[in-house]
């Protein structure tokens, strides 16, 4: 594959990392670290909380795949990378049914497991796109506020009471909190994890040497990737001089 294709791989490939846990202490599978908060204010949760904080829990991987998308379109684009990172992601969350049933196959195949149930395998682009406008109000009523940590937290509160009125589940203060450091500690993750992607570095040192005079040159960014396969061609083919010669 060449560079777009990569990074359109690596938006598609953004459910996964949407799934996992990132504050430090938690097990790495966001479910029960959820039921483990439940679990320590009753020990004896029903099996219809369980079966609802399941669908709480896609609910919550939905809203982070909306700040994913927020997070990305206001990252710095380097090299052209945004876009095909968007284009990837946007893809995925035209078929998440689909792609979390090939997430839920490799899991298995890797000796784990993912519990995909009803309540995500419904989830079509419609669904989607108003549960994404539905979280777009919610953070653009906090916008104006002048400390931003705290606009931040307030939203991420308002977005998760909305998901969990609109399943009649009502949330412990314990279990808000924990998925509020939880959305933080997400959003610090995807956003060195965007870094690795787009290497912001390279490009202000690239910039740094930028010639006083500039000219047009054949290395620019829409040719990358056809330059790519040519450069393989001409290294393999005196590769083969080397061998005959040798």
């Amino acid at each position: 594959m060449n560079n777009m294709e990569y990074l359109e791989y690596e938006g598609s490939r953004l459910l996964d990392y949407a799934l996992g846990t990132f504050t430090k202490g938690s097990s790495g599978d966001l479910t029960n670290d959820m039921e483990r908060v439940l679990l320590a204010e009753n020990p004896n949760l029903s099996l219809e909380k369980q079966e609802q904080l399941q669908d709480f829990f896609w609910e919550y991987v939905l809203f982070r795949l909306y700040i994913t998308s927020c997070r990305i379109r206001n990252f710095h684009d380097c090299f052209g990378s945004r876009t095909p990172i968007l284009t990837g992601l946007d893809s995925m969350l035209h078929a998440i049914p689909s792609h979390l049933k090939m997430l839920a196959l490799e899991k298995d195949l890797a000796g784990s497991y993912l519990i995909v149930g009803r309540h995500a395998s419904s989830f079509h682009y419609e669904y989607v796109t108003t549960q994404f406008e539905t979280f777009r109000t919610i953070e653009s009523t906090y916008m104006a506020m002048e400390n931003k940590e705290e606009a931040r937290l307030l939203s991420i509160e308002a977005s998760l009471q909305s998901m969990a009125d609109a399943m009649h589940l009502s949330l412990s203060p314990a279990l808000i909190s924990f998925l509020q450091k939880e959305t933080l500690a997400y959003l610090a993750a995807l956003s060195e994890r965007l870094s690795r992607i787009t290497p912001e570095g390279v490009h202000e040192r690239a910039y740094q040497k930028t010639l006083l005079h500039p000219h047009r040159s054949i290395f620019n960014q829409e040719t990358y990737d056809h330059l790519y396969p040519s450069f393989t061609l001409l290294a393999s083919m005196a590769a083969g001089l080397l061998f005959m010669f040798a």
